[in-house]
């Protein structure tokens, strides 16, 4: 998979046609064409897609590398500041610029597994994480209208331009929510075919992958409160268990 994305992008660079040149991307070195299936090519771009499935998958099965937090940071860190100042272009946007920050999303997601603390569960980050989706796709409509409706002037204040930066960034806040909420996880529920596992159900599940049959204590308490447990698996089509030593069940509709 990391070849494949890779290999795209070469083929970007080298066999797609380079004229005419898209001047304002890209430091008018690389044609609208060149960049389109870099950026733009829904196939090109779903390998992304199937990158992070893949990566889910090895998680769970506990097959991860334990790089650690600090080096698969360090690694995201290096892999930005080379796409950004030692490689083309083409090789700093889209796909490859995700290898660099899948080693941290995947260790990231081993400590979540192993209970290990992480500033990164805090509530507000979660929720930022839930709509960031939503927030990719809209920000960029609202930014251009922002800017339009401000006038094109070709300096402002200190004080008018934080005004038009917290303008902005609520505003792509709110109708990212909005999205997240009545447009996204309905979609969701309607193609994932009914109720699924809560997300306690996922967690435990890769609990068992990773720890083997020696899973550690919890160590949050939205995980350890019993009653709370059986409230979250309830209102997501999960039959709670009546005992502690109970099987999580989920419901069978058929």
């Amino acid at each position: 998979m990391v070849g494949l994305i890779v290999g795209v992008t070469f083929f970007s660079l080298y066999v797609l046609p380079g004229q005419p040149r898209l001047l304002a991307v890209g430091g008018g070195r690389y044609s609208y064409t060149q960049i389109w299936f870099v950026w733009f090519f829904p196939p090109v771009r779903a390998l992304e897609f199937v990158l992070g499935i893949l990566l889910a998958k090895v998680v769970l099965a506990g097959r991860w590398v334990p790089i650690g937090l600090l080096p698969a940071t360090v690694l995201c860190l290096a892999g930005y500041l080379m796409s950004t100042y030692g490689v083309p272009y083409l090789f700093g946007v889209g796909g490859v610029a995700t290898l660099w920050t899948a080693p941290l999303i995947a260790a990231l997601a081993v400590a979540d597994l192993q209970g290990r603390p992480s500033w990164m569960r805090h509530r507000i980050l979660v929720w930022f994480g839930d709509i960031s989706f939503a927030l990719y796709m809209i920000h960029w409509l609202i930014l251009g209208r922002i800017s339009h409706w401000a006038g094109h002037e070709g300096s402002r204040s200190i004080v008018d331009g934080l005004g038009l930066l917290v303008l902005a960034f609520t505003v792509s806040t709110l109708a990212a929510w909005l999205m997240f909420t009545y447009i996204e996880m309905p979609a969701v529920r309607r193609l994932s075919g009914g109720p699924g596992q809560s997300a306690l159900a996922v967690i435990e599940a890769g609990r068992e992958g990773i720890l083997g049959a020696n899973p550690i204590p919890h160590q949050h308490e939205h995980l350890a409160d019993p009653q709370r447990q059986a409230g979250d698996l309830v209102m997501n089509g999960v039959d709670a268990p009546e005992h502690e030593g109970a099987v999580v069940r989920p419901h069978d509709d058929r």
